[in-house]
């Protein structure tokens, strides 16, 4: 659904038939660290880039374009990312934990309501956790394979200055 704050700059309105209704452009403000911690902190918030750019007042183009050419904000907005897929995973367990009340309708009136559980978010989200273990039990156990090889070239190492100094003896 669009709300009257989307926009796409330069586009003009397509009218209720089109597959994506458009609203006239307006104006974006320009960056600044003010504009930038808005948009970090709605992305950590959310996930959600359009929603933080808006919050910003910033035009997506310009959020993507200063991904692809400032390192450090490419880092931060991985960082919120992360933290915003985090937040997102936390309500999903939370609803497949809980539940999430549903009315119950008869013709228009609500008569009451039921908790709906799903075990397949719940499924999903023990896999995914399964797998991410997995990943950094294999990074934990290649850790240990790199620094023990890291170790045995430099005794190696020590052992060729030292048999240089000494001449081999």
């Amino acid at each position: 659904m669009v709300n009257e704050t989307d926009t796409v700059d330069g586009e003009e309105d397509a009218g209720e038939h089109s597959a994506r209704a458009v609203v006239s452009p307006r104006r974006h403000r320009a960056w600044s660290k003010t504009a930038e911690r808005i948009f970090l902190s709605g992305l950590a918030h959310s996930a959600n880039v359009s929603a933080s750019a808006r919050a910003a007042g910033l035009a997506t183009s310009t959020i993507y374009a200063r991904r692809e050419s400032h390192r450090a904000f490419r880092d931060a907005w991985a960082a919120a990312l992360h933290q915003g897929y985090a937040v997102l995973e936390a309500e999903l367990l939370r609803r497949a934990i809980e539940g999430v009340e549903k009315p119950v309708w008869r013709g228009a009136k609500q008569v009451g309501s039921v908790r709906q559980y799903s075990d397949a978010v719940g499924l999903a989200l023990l896999k995914r956790h399964g797998e991410a273990h997995d990943r950094i039990e294999a990074a934990r156990v290649r850790a240990c394979e790199d620094e023990a090889e890291l170790c045995a070239r430099f005794l190696a190492r020590l052992q060729e200055i030292h048999d240089r100094l000494t001449g081999g003896a």
